[in-house]
């Protein structure tokens, strides 16, 4: 008979569907899953971290914690971004405030940012204000020998550096 019972179906449908992603509950997946696209409020990926901002993630590493709207904090050990639309790229121990909104941290140890719009990198940097690059040490190499005559463009004159 080609006929199906209720239980049956259910059955068939419980076993097939234990793999799909669940929107109501988290979701661990143990093997290889293919998907052609996922649609997420927060992704947390990682061990032990989270992501408690509107729309934020973290992808990979150790105790990482994403609290900005829409912050982002990639691999890395301990790191923490707490300024909306900010992002902390590996490294560890490194710090985002809440004034640190659009704020970046490029990997390092012991980074903070305090400020809009900024950049940190290195190691034990902190920022001293908004839309700027801060770095602990610096190296450039091929600076050019002549001024440039280009305003805020860093060159070598006879060995001092100079701002053009």
């Amino acid at each position: 008979s080609n006929s199906a019972t209720w239980s049956g179906v259910y059955s068939d449908f419980k076993s097939l569907s234990a793999s799909f992603a669940q929107t109501t509950q988290c979701n661990t997946f143990c093997a290889k899953q293919i998907f052609d696209e996922i649609e997420v409020e927060k992704l947390e990926a990682g061990y032990q971290v989270n992501a408690t901002g509107a729309c934020a993630s973290v992808l990979g590493g150790y105790y990482n914690d994403a609290a900005g709207g829409g912050s982002a904090i990639v691999a890395g050990n301990n790191n923490d971004t707490f300024g909306n639309f900010s992002t902390i790229a590996a490294g560890q121990n490194n710090f985002i405030t809440v004034d640190g909104q659009n704020g970046f941290i490029a990997g390092g140890t012991d980074n903070c940012v305090r400020h809009q719009n900024s950049v940190a990198m290195g190691t034990c940097t902190t920022s001293v204000s908004s839309n700027m690059l801060h770095v602990s040490r610096f190296y450039a190499n091929g600076l050019p020998t002549s001024n440039p005559r280009v305003t805020g463009v860093i060159w070598s004159n006879n060995g001092t550096l100079s701002v053009g």
